[in-house]
């Protein structure tokens, strides 16, 4: 399945035009097309995982990398900037453990909200986030993470980042790509 370039070109001025709105486009990349510094900091990191797959991303004007893989029984997403800078890691999270501030916050903003997805992003301080830490537990006041949730709010899907206090420090409404056309 392929992504017509003018059907980009509509839905990525559309995208820029909606400041607010989360509208990426994410296509799968041989791992030859990937920042060799990317792959050389994660090489190590791979041993025990399975299903690991390069993405190139575009989200609006940002552009990026990402492999995502399953290891130790949790989905991973790793996300390079062009360069191959470490920018975040993704990591699902269990709707269950999310505290209860962030349940608070939801009950709150919304009559009706479901959780679709909840993952745990560690951001990257100076491009070094990678240490043993955080394939295992990790000691969350070392490193600087946010809650990300794909959550349905009173019928309309968004893109919540919240701390773990609560607070929203971004919402994005998701919207599917329009003015894109498929090649078959």
């Amino acid at each position: 399945m392929k992504i017509g370039i003018a059907g980009l070109l509509i839905g990525f001025s559309f995208l820029s035009a909606q400041g607010q709105t989360k509208m990426e486009v994410e296509k799968r990349v041989n791992i030859g097309e990937v920042p060799q510094r990317a792959v050389d900091l994660i090489h190590g990191y791979l041993s025990g995982a399975s299903k690991i797959k390069w993405y190139y991303e575009q989200d609006g004007s940002h552009q990026s990398y990402e492999c995502k893989f399953k290891l130790h029984r949790k989905q991973y997403s790793i996300e390079f900037d062009q360069a191959g800078y470490l920018e975040d890691i993704e990591i699902s999270y269990p709707r269950r453990d999310l505290p209860k501030s962030i349940l608070q916050t939801l009950d709150r903003v919304a009559k009706n909200f479901n959780i679709k997805k909840s993952q745990i992003q560690y951001k990257a301080l100076n491009h070094e986030l990678f240490h043993p830490g955080v394939w295992s537990p990790i000691s969350h006041e070392k490193v600087n993470y946010f809650f990300e949730l794909e959550v349905l709010l009173d019928g309309e899907f968004y893109e919540l980042l919240m701390d773990s206090k609560g607070n929203i420090i971004s919402k994005r409404q998701i919207v599917p790509p329009t003015g894109l056309y498929l090649e078959f």
